[in-house]
């Protein structure tokens, strides 16, 4: 049993997707759905929208092999119809719908990278009778975010100033960063301060770090 928030027999999930190849091009498609505490993949799911066998196939149409092959193929391996686009969407929606009927769990809660229209068609689709899917925000993102607003502003705006922030700063500061928040998740107030302090410190000029020190 899992308890999260008072709700019974429920969990948290993060989710994956992947396509053979680059996103909207791609004829396959593949999401899991992935648990908080054990790291494992609890969910799967494949799903091609093109088969060479069935290509083959449909330019018979209308013969006697068609016929034939057509009764025997009751179980076709294509379950997606649309664009290449939306199956990932489609994915994860099918993987939250039957959660609760292969493992007795609900995912109520997803570990989302900052995409909201996945989560947005997750809670539209209303997986559950009883509960709304709430989300949670993957820090590993959020730091990602973090460097690459850094380093564009250390491209677009400081010009003359950008030598203060190197590289190696915004990498240090993108860790202290991720550490603040998953050491003060609790507190929003700490979590500032905490961000601020290291802010404050990594500015600091030399010289007045050393007289403090003194």
């Amino acid at each position: 049993m899992s308890i999260e928030n008072s709700i019974t027999n429920s969990t948290i999930v993060s989710s994956n997707e992947s396509w053979r190849k680059r996103r909207f091009s791609s004829l396959f498609g593949i999401a899991s759905s992935i648990g908080h505490y054990t790291g494992k993949v609890v969910d799967i799911i494949v799903k091609p929208i093109y088969r060479k066998s069935c290509e083959f196939w449909k330019n018979k149409e209308g013969t006697t092999e068609y016929e034939e092959w057509s009764k025997s193929h009751t179980n076709c391996q294509i379950n997606h119809e649309g664009s290449a686009g939306k199956i990932e969407v489609d994915a994860i929606i099918e993987i939250f719908s039957r959660s609760d009927n292969l493992h007795g769990l609900k995912y109520a809660f997803y570990v989302g990278d900052g995409n909201n229209k996945i989560f947005k068609d997750i809670v539209d689709s209303e997986p559950y009778d009883d509960i709304v899917v709430e989300k949670k925000e993957c820090i590993g993102h959020v730091q990602k975010r973090m460097n690459i607003r850094q380093r564009a502003l250390k491209k677009k705006t400081l010009r003359r100033k950008r030598k203060k922030l190197t590289g190696k700063l915004i990498d240090e500061l993108t860790v202290y960063y991720g550490l603040a928040i998953r050491r003060n998740y609790n507190s929003i107030e700490k979590m500032r301060n905490v961000i601020w302090a290291t802010i404050c410190i990594k500015f600091r000029p030399t010289k007045n770090l050393s007289m403090s020190i003194a």
